[in-house]
């Protein structure tokens, strides 16, 4: 692992989206539908890249029912980039 692009291997890229809900959309679902959901979302999109040839590796995305839930997006998202680099070790 290093902070050194030119010497990484790998580059892990990500995007993060959080969308909290309004006042009133939260207000309207809980009125005539249910109040799930009115926490926002959030998605996250991880990509693992070659530093040399600049294939994707892997690549994850996941999407949590609240727009504050980043550790467990980011618990997420390192279970599964765990059981990729052990079953394919380079």
């Amino acid at each position: 692992m290093t902070q050194n692009r030119s010497e990484a291997r790998f580059l892990l890229t990500s995007a993060v989206e959080a969308k909290e809900e309004s006042a009133g959309s939260k207000i309207a679902r809980c009125l005539f539908v249910y109040c799930a959901g009115i926490q926002g979302t959030q998605t996250a999109t991880v990509q693992l890249i070659d530093a040399q040839t600049q294939e994707v590796a892997w690549a994850y995305n996941v999407r949590k029912g609240s727009a504050s839930a980043y550790q467990s997006t980011a618990e997420s998202i390192a279970k599964h980039l765990k059981e990729f680099l052990e079953k394919h070790p380079r």
